[in-house]
């Protein structure tokens, strides 16, 4: 996958730094982690994200950042599904880029506990009900829905 151009666009939006998250799918179900209590937003319910590295393209530091926080690795990539900006603590424009994507083995799946302490796989059908997710995290879940099953 080509993330050139979401890349260049984002520098001309004025982006200081490119985070990634993965929407990680398996049997209709996706992976949400939780932040652990001690640290920054902790107890909240994300996708697994990480900072892209000064030399690293999207593609590689999602598939780092991945085995860093889930010990999994990625499969497939399904397909780009959400872009959304944020300041970071240090007040920096980040934007975070979202991808669909399938993991080779879900049962090998293993937090980092200094990062996440809770894995929770909810289903397709019950993210928009769910009560441990936020509006943001719920409007990103619905959006890979549609890329995962191609609607």
């Amino acid at each position: 996958m080509d993330t050139k151009n979401i890349e260049n666009q984002a520098k001309k939006d004025g982006i200081e730094r490119f985070v990634v998250g993965a929407v990680i799918v398996n049997n209709e179900s996706i992976l949400f982690v939780r932040r652990a209590q001690d640290d920054f937003m902790g107890g909240i319910y994300e996708l697994p994200s990480g900072k892209v590295d000064e030399s690293e393209g999207l593609i590689d530091a999602l598939k780092r950042e991945i085995l860093e926080e889930t010990n999994l690795i990625i499969a497939d990539i399904i397909g780009l599904c959400d872009t959304f900006d944020y300041k970071s603590k240090s007040g920096t424009q980040t934007r975070q880029f979202n991808f669909v994507v399938s993991a080779e083995d879900a049962s090998k799946m293993k937090l980092d506990p200094e990062e996440h302490d809770v894995a929770e796989w909810i289903k397709f059908e019950n993210v928009k009900s769910s009560e441990i997710l936020d509006d943001l995290m719920k409007s990103i879940a619905q959006k890979a829905i549609g890329v995962a099953t191609k609607e």
